[in-house]
């Protein structure tokens, strides 16, 4: 046994002097900041990433999510009782996150304090500095943007996860109207999130900041 624990601890010691004789940090370490005078190299797939004026570190480099995915700030998505295999392991970034819902067939994530949350359904979410969210549509059908709010206009609102709300945009004819846009938000005084279907004259209209977390989409001609 204490063998063992000799041999673990020569290996620990090996790699870290390795580390520093090719003058890299380890992940999660100082690289740079204000009057910081050590190394500054970080290990392959890894990046050096400021936290504030004082302390870099050593993180993994970000994934990049796929474009079929909207990315919203300061959002976590809630988890439906019924929802199954949410939780996952070894995730190191927000566009690693995004991907391992994509792989398992999910249609939204949620990323905070370097934990990843994967859901099948999302009825509302909370608004949180610390969260990132993301939700997926479908590109050759749709122009999405995170953040943002599409206001008057409304043809037709429902209680609705965000991607029962573009499949109901997308059957929506009424009146001569035909939806040609939605924003999928939770106002403030409402618990669950609320699909707002939109008809504008112009189906390229912009839509504006919004601070309540939600989802501006085009519908594509």
């Amino acid at each position: 046994m204490h063998t063992l624990v000799l041999l673990l601890a020569s290996t620990i010691a090996a790699n870290h002097v390795r580390n520093h004789e090719a003058n890299t940090v380890d992940l999660w370490q100082q690289c740079g900041g204000k009057n910081y005078n050590g190394w500054t190299q970080c290990p392959s797939g890894a990046t050096c990433k400021p936290v504030n004026e004082w302390f870099s570190q050593c993180v993994p480099a970000e994934a990049d999510p796929p474009l079929n995915w909207v990315q919203v700030d300061n959002v976590c998505y809630t988890k439906v009782d019924s929802d199954k295999d949410t939780t996952t392991s070894g995730i190191s970034s927000y566009g690693a996150c995004v991907n391992e819902a994509e792989k398992r067939g999910k249609l939204y994530a949620s990323w905070k304090d370097r934990q990843c949350t994967i859901l099948s359904t999302a009825n509302t979410y909370t608004l949180d500095n610390s969260c990132k969210g993301a939700a997926k549509y479908n590109l050759d059908k749709w122009q999405c943007a995170g953040n943002m709010d599409f206001y008057g206009n409304d043809v037709k609102q429902a209680q609705t996860p965000f991607d029962k709300c573009l499949t109901a945009c997308e059957s929506f004819n009424e009146n001569g109207k035909r939806c040609n846009a939605v924003m999928w938000v939770k106002n403030p005084d409402q618990t669950n999130g609320i699909c707002f279907m939109k008809s504008f004259d112009d189906p390229n209209k912009k839509p504006s900041t919004s601070y309540l977390g939600g989802i501006a989409c085009n519908r594509l001609q």
